[in-house]
């Protein structure tokens, strides 16, 4: 199950859902979500948080640009590097090959709530 954010709306919905209405949108019209969690029953799999640069200003391309923000369970940033730069064709993507790791640890008790209220 997928949780995306919009602004203040957002909407649970089944994986396979959430890509189909993304896939049907108009290539100008697929924006990314604000936040977008990833449930596998009641567990929070996996999150992306997206900064929007395009009320920074400046020359093109950084004046509509974005920068994401991958948080999973299990260590998926090489695949998700590979992914990106396969999908990457026309080259309008500058990606970092740099992957941040943390070591797994305890989740405080106000991440729960948040994470809760947020599904």
């Amino acid at each position: 199950e997928v949780v995306a954010r919009t602004g203040r709306r957002s909407r649970p919905q089944p994986l396979v859902g959430f890509m189909e209405a993304f896939e049907a949108l108009a290539p100008d019209d697929r924006g990314p979500p604000d936040l977008l969690l990833v449930h596998a029953g009641n567990h929070l799999k996996a999150c992306m948080v997206t900064e929007t640069w395009t009320q920074v200003g400046g020359p093109a391309p950084y004046h509509d640009s974005y920068t994401y923000a991958l948080f999973s369970a299990q260590d998926l940033g090489r695949d998700i590097v590979a992914h990106l730069e396969r999908q990457n064709g026309e080259g309008r993507w500058d990606l970092s090959g740099e992957i941040i790791t943390v070591s797994p640890g305890q989740e405080s008790g106000i991440i729960r709530r948040v994470l809760d209220w947020l599904r």
